[in-house]
């Protein structure tokens, strides 16, 4: 799988970095007491049902992409 996290700086995202496997993204983030994870991600992105089997839920979309929440 892929995955990433999103630096965010004063309210505005300043950066990513993409990892291969969505377990090194979240058991660290899981250990810092995080709660749930949001990414935005394309509908044209293959990634979406990656996301699904590893316990992300879409719980909004617009036009251009889905929000998903996995709780942690």
């Amino acid at each position: 799988m892929i995955g990433g996290l999103l630096a965010k700086v004063d309210g505005k995202f300043v950066g990513a970095v993409w990892v291969p496997m969505m377990k090194e993204i979240l058991t660290p983030l899981k250990s810092h007491r995080h709660s749930q994870v949001s990414p935005s991600v394309q509908k044209a992105n293959y990634t979406t049902k990656m996301y699904q089997k590893a316990g992300f839920e879409i719980v909004r979309e617009n036009e251009e992409e889905y929000i998903m929440i996995c709780h942690l």
